[in-house]
């Protein structure tokens, strides 16, 4: 908003394809529980994230693939934000809360300084229904040394710029743990490895996109990750550029087709060229 106000500036926002999810780590028998996954994903108020944290500048996600994306299918199962249903699966998962509302269950969230806010609110939001979240902030290094060595219980990370659900082996296959793939959460499913690996052997679109139609309605119930939106893309240009239009993935060969103008010819915003 501070920058839509400054004269000789533009700001364009469009739809992006960068990702972002709450990832889980397997190895941990609570959150192997489906129960406590999707209590996690109800307690989340994404559209509250989207308009105060991110300034509108996001869309709720359904999963990895946008809408944009050829073989997106959103026909799948969403998680609104109901506080009160997530306390009754916490309470079915035999996470009963104490006298303060309180459960035995506590994660740690990994995240690197920049992702401590994320954590905060993530961490507020999780105590609304007894979930106890202890954030770790490391650097980038250590950060990613603990996300590829499973040393997390939950963390939220952006997958960008994906274009072909291929991307659903690498993270969701049994198979490609780190560091073999990027399935950091050691999540397993027979099913899930049947899909994902019949979309990877077929050529032809039509019959890989009723496959990963599949394989986007099983993470969606399975919940290896809690889908929490699409990044927008926010570009912040000198009224001098023109031309310029961001490819959902943030690539800079959008600069290609870029053109600069007479700064003569810059108009500020509500107002006549300036001179």
């Amino acid at each position: 908003p501070y920058l839509r106000s400054q004269n000789g500036l533009d700001v364009l926002t469009s739809a992006g394809t960068t990702y972002w999810y709450l990832t889980f780590n397997f190895r941990d028998p609570a959150l192997r529980d489906k129960r406590v996954r999707r209590a996690i994903a109800y307690a989340i108020d994404r559209e509250e994230i989207i308009r105060a944290y991110l300034r509108g500048t996001a869309r709720i996600a359904t999963g990895m693939l946008t809408p944009e994306n050829w073989a997106y299918d959103g026909a799948v199962m969403t998680y609104r934000y109901d506080p009160q249903r997530a306390r009754n699966l916490l309470d079915d998962a035999g996470f009963k809360a104490d006298r303060n509302g309180m459960r035995k269950l506590t994660l740690v969230y990994k995240c690197t300084p920049e992702g401590a806010r994320m954590g905060e609110i993530l961490q507020a939001m999780l105590r609304r229904v007894g979930i106890e979240v202890r954030i770790r902030s490391n650097e980038w290094a250590t950060f990613y040394e603990d996300m590829q060595r499973g040393n997390f219980d939950v963390a939220a990370m952006p997958w960008i710029g994906i274009k072909d659900p291929h991307h659903y082996y690498m993270v969701f296959d049994s198979r490609m743990t780190p560091p073999r793939g990027l399935n950091r959460g050691d999540y397993s499913n027979p099913e899930m490895d049947r899909l994902v690996e019949a979309g990877d052997a077929t050529i032809d679109e039509a019959a890989r996109k009723k496959i990963y139609a599949q394989v986007q309605k099983l993470a969606a119930d399975d919940l290896p990750y809690v889908s929490l939106w699409w990044q927008d893309n926010v570009v912040v240009m000198n009224r001098t550029v023109a031309g310029f239009r961001p490819y959902p993935n943030g690539s800079l060969l959008a600069l290609a087709d870029l053109t600069l103008t007479s700064p003569s010819r810059a108009t500020p915003p509500g107002g006549e060229p300036s001179e």
